[in-house]
C-alpha cells in the first residue's frame, strides 16, 4: 500500500507555493499543515488566521488523503494554496483562473469540486493498521517539526 508521509505534505506544499509564486501570484504565509480526522465531507480546508497581523493560513488536511494517490493529494494541496492569494479565498473568478494557469503550466488537475480521479488503496486490516501506523508517524513528525520551528524562534529573538 502507498501512503502519504508528513514530510511528503510538506513537500508538496512548499511546490505549490514555489509554483504560484513563479506564475507571479502573492501568496499567503502557510504557517501550519495539519490534519484532522473530523472531516467527512472535505478533503481539506484553508483556515485564515484574520487576527494575526500577517494573514497567515493552516492548511488542514483529512486523514483520508493518507489513502489517496499522490497526484490527488498534490492537486487538493494545490487547490488550499490557491486560497491564500488574495481574492482568491472563494471560489470565483480569480480562484478559477489561478487554478488554470497551475493547471497549463505545470499539469496539475486543480479543480473547484473534489476530484473523481481520487484513488484509495483498500481497507483490509494489514492496510488499516498501516494507515493508523502513518496517522501516528505523521503526528510525531508535525510535533517534532513544531518543536524545531519553536526552538529556531527562540534562537532568533536571542
Amino acid at each position: 500500500m502507498t501512503t502519504i508521509t508528513y514530510d511528503e505534505m510538506n513537500e508538496m506544499l512548499k511546490e505549490a507555493v514555489a509554483r504560484f509564486k513563479q506564475l507571479g501570484y502573492k501568496v499567503g504565509k502557510v504557517v501550519e499543515l495539519d490534519v484532522s480526522r473530523r472531516y467527512s465531507r472535505a478533503w481539506a480546508k484553508c483556515i485564515w488566521h484574520r487576527s494575526l497581523r500577517d494573514k497567515s493560513f493552516t492548511i488542514t488536511v483529512s486523514d483520508r488523503l493518507f489513502r489517496a494517490n499522490k497526484e490527488s493529494v498534490r492537486d487538493i494541496i494545490h487547490h488550499e494554496v490557491i486560497h491564500t492569494i488574495p481574492g482568491c479565498f472563494n471560489h470565483g473568478r480569480m480562484f478559477k483562473n489561478a487554478a488554470g494557469h497551475c493547471n497549463k503550466k505545470f499539469g496539475t488537475n486543480i479543480s473547484v469540486t473534489t476530484p473523481e480521479a481520487v484513488v484509495y488503496y483498500g481497507s483490509d486490516s494489514i492496510q488499516a493498521q498501516e494507515y493508523e501506523k502513518r496517522i501516528a508517524e505523521f503526528k510525531q513528525q508535525r510535533k517534532e517539526a513544531r518543536k524545531a520551528a519553536r526552538q529556531a524562534a527562540c534562537k532568533g529573538n536571542k
